[in-house]
């Protein structure tokens, strides 16, 4: 008798796309962060963390999972963008990149103006496997 087919394993890496983003240049969220948002309750509490003035985002979690990056206090005209999403065997990497350099921030009030906070969340397929966002340097 032939042998069993065995199961078609997928070829890693796998491209990954955005299917929806939100993106800007001033949050809510004042401290450089990463976050994977599986459920609607953390959805919901980082919206409001957010203070976004857009609606909150539908997301069907069954399917979906949204990626967030805040990247702290930062030059006027600061933005981020994702790189190639790749899934592998063993976990999913998205490489960001921040385009201008952080501003110092000491404990001495500032004065906020020439400050910005910006933040992309995006939505992408979901997956049970470990999310890695990696920051890469942005080419000047």
């Amino acid at each position: 008798p032939a042998p069993e087919p065995k199961p078609e394993t997928p070829a890693y890496p796998i491209k990954v796309a955005v299917k929806q983003e939100w993106k800007g240049p001033d949050s809510g969220v004042r401290d450089s962060r990463l976050v994977v948002i599986r459920n609607p309750q953390a959805r919901d509490a980082l919206w409001t963390e957010m203070q976004a003035k857009e609606p909150l985002p539908h997301v069907n979690f069954d399917r979906d999972i949204l990626v967030a990056v805040f990247g702290g206090p930062r030059a006027a005209g600061a933005a981020i963008k994702l790189g190639r999403i790749l899934e592998r065997a063993d976990d999913v990497v998205i490489p960001y990149s921040v385009s201008s350099p952080p501003v110092a921030v000491s404990s001495v009030a500032l004065p906020s103006a020439g400050l910005s906070y910006p933040y992309l969340v995006s939505v992408i397929s979901r997956v049970e496997k470990r999310i890695r966002l990696i920051q890469k340097e942005e080419n000047p």
